[in-house]
């Protein structure tokens, strides 16, 4: 199980918002506002299972005390539309005990407290009762603005308040990890951070979800140089890529390959695996306006079909001798071009048919070169465990020593989804699409 939701927000006076009312509600207590000279008494919520304050090295004594601490919040604000509190709101899974959901939310809480020096005051809520026979485990972590040092509240944590610091994408990032595992898992435990595989149907395991089940051969550990934007954008395109240049295609160093649609993501991934392994990669696109960006993403050459005669381009490149293997999601009528490039015992892969259209064969390219024309999908890796088990270790490697790296064209927030599909109808990209909550 993984936990992906975290949700934040923030308390201010210029919303009519106090700290010591959002912490008195959540932690279900009576604490008395010195600022707004009022009681806030939520002592009859039973809904709490555990509220605790956690706090930087040598803060002072007072702050253990809640009442104290948030009215010494309020008072270390002056402006009458002061942001006062900050709170992180967390999913937590049912599959958890009690015991368990407190001390994963005390180390997170800790992670904080060391990262930004703030005070944070925690409160693990079960709301079975008011949804009946629903479970929503959950906890309200609520943040100071400012740190505490020994002699009280000092500066204020501008880097969670700002979206290019990347602090809350951080806070989220490490939120999402593997929570619980099944009886029969042995390579994962409670706490590691992964990423999935498609490597099932999502009849079988649906994925849209803040909390989410997924079988063990697909979930794959999140490589620690990665972040989670970029491990959203790996697995399909390289497992991919790998399946046909690597697993199926023996693909070796010296050889060229050359890759359609090379702007597409798998195609991004099949140029960096064709370097990895020392292979020329010669990317196919329609015009020049993406040379320079497929130049940059790896490609040794780039060949543009609507403005260069295909055949002699490679023919040129290669010495005569023609590709040893061809990569391609296109197919239609210009395919045959592609095949006639090809050297002997090439090897034409076509994992896709964005032109549907039948792919003319050249009977004699194909007898006298003995070239293998062969239809390729996902699935043929992502279904044989010990395939996948082997491209999960060659992507891994690549990603660890840098030689594999997803290419992010652009990222959209989730209220942005429309507009993340019409820029992708617009093929205007080179590299992925990513879409955060």
């Amino acid at each position: 199980m993984a936990i992906y939701h975290l949700s934040v927000k923030t308390f201010s006076r210029s919303k009519g918002q106090s700290a010591t009312a959002a912490v008195a509600y959540r932690a279900a207590a009576k604490i008395h506002c010195d600022h707004e000279r009022r009681d806030h008494d939520y002592s009859k919520k039973r809904d709490v299972i555990h509220s605790e304050i956690f706090l930087p090295p040598n803060a002072p004594s007072w702050a253990n005390d809640r009442q104290q601490l948030w009215n010494e919040v309020e008072r270390a604000e002056k402006r009458k539309n002061s942001t006062v509190a900050r709170e992180f709101e967390v999913a937590l899974p049912n599959e958890l005990n009690k015991e368990q959901r407190i001390a994963l939310v005390q180390d997170f809480a800790k992670q904080i407290v060391a990262r930004h020096g703030c005070a944070v005051d925690a409160h693990l809520h079960d709301d079975k009762g008011s949804y009946k026979s629903k479970e929503n485990q959950h906890a309200h972590i609520m943040l100071t603005t400012r740190r505490l040092e020994p002699e009280g509240f000092t500066k204020k944590t501008r880097e969670l308040d700002e979206k290019k610091s990347g602090e809350v994408v951080y806070w989220r990032e490490q939120w999402a990890k593997v929570e619980a595992v099944g009886p029969d898992v042995t390579e994962f435990v409670v706490g590691d951070t992964v990423s999935v595989v498609p490597a099932f149907s999502f009849a079988d395991y649906g994925l849209y979800g803040e909390l989410v089940n997924a079988p063990a051969h697909a979930v794959v550990k999140h490589p620690e140089n990665l972040s989670f934007i970029e491990a959203a954008a790996t697995w399909m395109m390289f497992v991919t890529a790998y399946g046909a240049l690597i697993e199926f295609g023996k693909l070796e160093a010296g050889e060229t390959v050359l890759i359609g649609a090379a702007s597409s993501s798998v195609g991004l991934a099949a140029i960096q695996i064709a370097n990895m392994v020392g292979a020329t990669p010669i990317a196919l696109t329609r015009s020049s306006k993406k040379r320079q960006a497929l130049l940059d993403a790896g490609a040794v050459h780039v060949i543009a079909t609507q403005e260069q005669d295909l055949i002699s381009e490679v023919m040129a490149l290669t010495d005569g001798k023609g590709a040893r293997m061809a990569f391609d999601p296109v197919g239609g009528p210009d395919a045959g071009k592609i095949l006639q490039t090809l050297s002997m015992q090439g090897i034409f892969f076509q994992y896709g048919a964005l032109d549907t259209r039948d792919i003319p064969v050249p009977v004699m390219d194909i007898l006298s070169k003995h070239l293998t024309l062969r239809g390729y999908e996902l699935f043929e890796i992502t279904g044989d465990l010990d395939k996948l088990e082997q491209a999960k270790n060659f992507i891994n490697q690549g990603l660890a020593n840098g030689e594999l790296r997803p290419i992010i064209n652009r990222t959209f927030t989730f209220e942005e989804m429309a507009e993340a599909h019409s820029y992708m109808e617009s093929n205007t990209q080179v590299g992925k699409i990513v879409v955060t909550l």
